[in-house]
């Protein structure tokens, strides 16, 4: 009887997404996974984590590493390193390797659609993702207005989206949010802005008339208190 050979999978980078992904993958026992990563502590807490997995140690812009651990052999190859320049080149080297299904993970929003230009098609962004998620929750259900809080969603059990609409005497207009003391328990979400969605970073300043998406696992908040 026949039997189709095991899927191979290549994941560049030994952060947490990676561990999750290889988890998953090595449900299926006709999957083999490799994991590429640098760093010699990773690579043994990897090792513990995923005994399925075969973990090779070493930097994976390193050609002849690539060659020798046949990297480039696989079915597929996710590039999930913390750096979106390592992550784009060692994606346009599996490419020109002719390899059948290639991910990239890309944080920064400008190369991410930069990626899409130069041909990698499969490029993925987790705060986009975030953002996405966010932003799917969004319902017309008005609730809190005294406290300033124009909508509410709830995400999960113990995680809420509240939305804020800025007001002129908002005190922290025009400041980065880099600059602003934002308690632990919160995290700014989105902001939309004459009906654009911006997906804040640390240089984003706030405008009066903004609509803010604040994520919080807190039940009781207000529009001055995030």
């Amino acid at each position: 009887m026949f039997k189709p050979r095991a899927k191979s999978i290549a994941i560049i980078g030994g952060g947490k997404i990676s561990v999750h992904l290889a988890q998953e993958l090595l449900k299926n026992s006709d999957t083999n996974v490799k994991i590429l990563e640098e760093d010699v502590n990773v690579c043994n807490r990897l090792a513990e984590i995923l005994p399925k997995a075969t973990i090779v140690c070493g930097d994976a812009t390193d050609q002849t590493l690539l060659n020798e651990e046949k990297v480039m052999d696989a079915d597929a190859c996710v590039a999930l390193t913390d750096l979106d320049e390592t992550n784009v080149v060692l994606s346009l080297y599996a490419k020109q390797k002719n390899v059948g299904k290639i991910i990239t993970k890309i944080n920064r929003t400008s190369m991410y659609e930069m990626a899409e230009k130069i041909g990698l098609d499969s490029a993925v962004s987790p705060r986009l993702a975030i953002a996405n998620q966010i932003i799917g929750f969004v319902r017309s259900h008005k609730t809190q207005e005294d406290k300033g809080i124009t909508n509410f969603y709830k995400i999960a059990d113990s995680v809420e989206a509240i939305e804020f609409t800025v007001k002129e005497d908002f005190a922290h207009i025009g400041v980065p949010l880099k600059k602003l003391k934002i308690k632990s328990n919160a995290l700014i979400g989105g902001i939309v802005r004459e009906e654009q969605f911006i997906l804040p970073t640390g240089e984003t300043t706030i405008n009066a008339g903004d609509m803010l998406i604040v994520v919080t696992d807190k039940k009781q908040i207000n529009d001055s208190e995030f």
